[in-house]
C-alpha cells in the first residue's frame, strides 16, 4: 500500500512540475498528459522491482505445491527471481530471470545457479 502511495504521489509532483515549467514543453513538444504518462513510465521502471517482487511473493504464497515443486534448481526459481528483482531491478532483473525460467532449468540435471 505504501509504495501505491508513494508512486502515485512521485508522478503528480513530476508532473505537476513539468507541466508548469516552460522548458519542459516547449523544448521537448509535450503536453502535461504526455508528462504524466512518461513519469508514470519512469516510475515504473524505478518502483517496478517490488511490483515484481511483491508477484513472485504471491506466487510463493498461493501457487499450488506440485507446481512449487517442479524446479530442479538451487536456489528454486522463485527464489532466484526475488535475489534478482532486489537486486538488479525490473529490466536487468527480469531478463535474467526469463534466462533462468527458459533455460537453465530445463531437463533431469540438477542446477546450482546464483544471479
Amino acid at each position: 500500500m505504501c509504495l501505491i502511495v508513494l508512486n502515485e504521489y512521485v508522478i503528480r509532483a513530476v508532473a505537476d512540475w513539468m507541466s508548469r515549467t516552460e522548458y519542459a514543453t516547449l523544448a521537448l513538444g509535450v503536453t502535461s498528459i504526455q508528462c504524466y504518462w512518461l513519469v508514470s513510465f519512469v516510475s515504473l521502471l524505478l518502483l517496478g522491482r517490488w511490483w515484481a517482487v511483491l508477484f513472485v511473493l504471491l506466487y510463493q504464497r498461493y501457487a499450488p505445491e506440485a507446481t512449487r515443486r517442479k524446479c530442479k534448481c538451487k536456489p528454486t526459481c522463485s527464489e532466484y527471481a526475488l535475489v534478482a528483482f532486489r537486486r538488479y531491478g525490473l529490466v536487468w532483473g527480469g531478463y535474467k530471470v526469463f534466462i533462468r525460467l527458459t533455460r537453465t532449468c530445463r531437463g533431469s540435471r540438477y542446477v546450482v545457479d546464483y544471479p
